[in-house]
């Protein structure tokens, strides 16, 4: 399943808040160290890796089609038994890159947001950090924070949030586990937050969601079709237009979620190093990195089109982009749990119902192609009679 648009969204769940039915705090052991009641280590979707049974656990029913288990310790690029078991095409477990994202309303390329930032993972440890430096224009989805002007259903039935965020602040979101941290950050002109920042003396409040089950994004999650209610169409390669006028060679994949509607993943086919082979080029030069990914509203917002730019891997040492709660809370202070009756900067799923998508599956096109290019896995072989 995916589902919301995080700050930098992937899906509605990649973003803000967990899917319908999905109860944050409810059902117990979703934020804490174990599964939940009916969900056991090891069985059904929920898989864990050999010799760490608390890591590779994929989130239950539709929410696995996307998502790591709130309660998983991470994922692998060699999680045994899956599909794409090391695929050079799944994202890398720690990256980071700049960020571009542009919603468009139902029958219309008109861009009615858009925002810019960066995003770290550290998908090993099932980690995420999403720091927004610009946003502009109505933004429908769960988890979409301030509104800076809550009347704005006359510009789209069902409403949602005007954003005007121009000042050159920074809106933080942390997603650890099945924990979901939204930061303030003080505002100081003389020396302002940047995207990365990591002193915890300059939160200036810290509100929180639990998640349950929910935890972030699985690498392959665009490669394979576990979890249920889901399909995915590997579509091969092709050209296109990326950041601006530049063409790239990517590889495609469409993954279709609980909703009938369907992403698409395109990965860059041709690293700087594939034509010259330098075994001394840097990794980050051999790697096939996420470059667009297409977005459905899922019903909960509005389509929209990501770029991922000056792509950069993480090491251990970057532990501390995400660690920033554990010092904020060593100074005294405490995240607010938005669900639990505190005045948070949380906001739902917009009013009005079911919000139509441009992402439609469409029968006449759509065929199911779980192929991931794993050296490990392979794709089962139908007969031409079948």
């Amino acid at each position: 399943a995916t589902t919301t648009s995080e700050q930098t969204g992937e899906s509605s769940v990649m973003s803000g808040g967990p899917p319908p039915g999905v109860m944050a705090g409810a059902g117990g052991g979703g934020g804490g160290g174990g599964p939940p009641p009916g969900v056991t280590m090891g069985g059904g979707s929920a898989k864990g890796e050999e010799g760490d049974p608390a890591k590779c656990i994929i989130a239950p029913g539709a929410i696995g089609a996307a998502h790591q288990a709130g309660f998983s310790k991470g994922y692998s690029s060699s999680c045994p038994n899956s599909p794409a078991q090391e695929s050079p095409y799944m994202w890398p477990m720690k990256w980071t890159a700049e960020t571009h994202a542009q919603a468009m309303v139902f029958e219309s390329d008109e861009v009615v947001y858009e925002s810019k930032g960066r995003v770290f993972y550290m998908l090993d440890k099932n980690w995420k950090r999403s720091d927004v430096t610009y946003q502009v224009g109505a933004l429908r989805a769960l988890g979409t924070g301030d509104c800076e002007d809550s009347d704005t259903e006359e510009l789209f039935q069902g409403g949602g949030c005007l954003k005007n965020q121009t000042d050159g602040t920074v809106s933080t979101m942390i997603h650890r586990g099945g924990q979901m941290y939204f930061i303030e950050w003080e505002k100081d002109e003389t020396n302002p937050v940047k995207a990365g920042e990591t002193d915890a003396s300059k939160v200036a409040r810290c509100d929180l969601i639990n998640l349950a089950v929910v935890g972030n994004i699985r690498p392959d999650w665009f490669l394979d079709k576990r979890g249920d209610d889901t399909d995915v169409q590997y579509l091969g390669n092709q050209h296109v237009y990326y950041a601006s006028d530049t063409p790239k060679l990517v590889k495609q994949w469409r993954k279709r979620d609980f909703a009938s509607q369907y992403f698409t993943m395109s990965v860059m086919e041709n690293p700087p190093n594939k034509l010259a082979k330098d075994p001394d080029a840097p990794t980050e030069d051999k790697m096939n990195w996420p470059l667009i990914l297409n977005v459905p509203g899922e019903g909960l917002g509005d389509d929209q089109l990501y770029s991922y730019r000056n792509h950069e891997l993480l090491t251990d040492d970057d532990e501390d982009l995400f660690t920033i709660i554990d010092r904020y809370e060593a100074m005294g202070n405490a995240c607010v749990d938005i669900r639990a009756g505190g005045e948070g900067n949380g906001q739902g799923a917009p009013e009005g119902g079911h919000i139509p998508s441009n992402l439609e599956v469409d029968p006449l096109s759509w065929v199911s192609k779980e192929i991931t290019f794993s050296p490990i896995w392979s794709a089962p072989v139908k007969n031409d009679a079948e």
